[in-house]
């Protein structure tokens, strides 16, 4: 496994590295994220050993939320005595559970005890990578989620931090770069493209070869459900 820096942090990632909402909630995406056609998630056990798995074979980085269900319970499960030996990001619920923005003092309120939360089932007292959940642009723009954020990394709660942002346009992507962020993209014409390789590759091997091709990129965040399907990403 090879790893790479991110950014300008201190924090040296593994080229791959693994989300885990779909280990703590049934999920998937396009029409299966709406309801009936979602994949539930694995046993207890099976997460476990997946992310057993995922260490020996050199992943670093793992990535969950607040807002990933049971996600933060069984990695920090997973990590009671392999905690030093990783790299963990979760990201704060900063907005009502309809995506509402929340005033000024609930926002607070609301980040603290986001952060309490995770630090609490994760088992630690700080996290790697804090993010915020689906950073709009008003997010973005609140002085006092920014200032929240820098008061968490003083007090050596987390180490660094960031936006997570799905917003895909100039404005936030200038303004997230200097944070660092985390964005999730998908297109259709990756199938078409890998397939027409020569040899052909499968879609996530294509992916992953396309997204680790460029330098600035930290790591591949892949989202797995057993053990079988992360070798398929080797």
């Amino acid at each position: 496994m090879q790893y790479r820096q991110l950014g300008n942090t201190e924090l040296r990632l593994s080229e791959l590295s693994l989300g885990t909402v779909a280990l703590g909630m049934p999920y998937g995406v396009g029409e299966e994220a709406r309801g009936a056609g979602a994949v539930p998630p694995p046993t207890d056990s099976e997460a476990v050993a997946l992310i057993h798995h995922a260490i020996d074979r050199g992943l670093n980085f793992f990535d969950t939320a607040r807002a990933y269900g049971r996600s933060e319970e069984l990695l920090g499960k997973a990590l009671r005595d392999r905690r030093h030996r990783v790299l963990v990001a979760t990201k704060i619920a900063c907005r009502y559970n309809d995506g509402g923005a929340l005033p000024r003092r609930e926002l607070t309120e609301q980040m603290a005890g986001s952060l309490h939360t995770s630090l609490r089932l994760l088992g630690t007292d700080h996290v790697d990578l804090l993010l915020l959940h689906s950073a709009s642009n008003d997010l973005l723009e609140n002085s006092d989620a920014i200032a929240l954020l820098k008061r968490f990394q003083a007090q050596g709660k987390a180490r660094c931090k960031s936006p997570s942002t799905f917003w895909i346009s100039a404005w936030p992507l200038r303004f997230c770069l200097a944070l660092k962020p985390l964005a999730q993209a998908k297109s259709r014409a990756v199938k078409r493209a890998s397939a027409a390789l020569s040899p052909p590759l499968t879609v996530q091997s294509a992916a992953l070869k396309f997204i680790l091709a460029h330098e600035s990129i930290a790591t591949a965040l892949v989202g797995v459900r057993d053990i079988a399907e992360l070798e398929t990403c080797f």
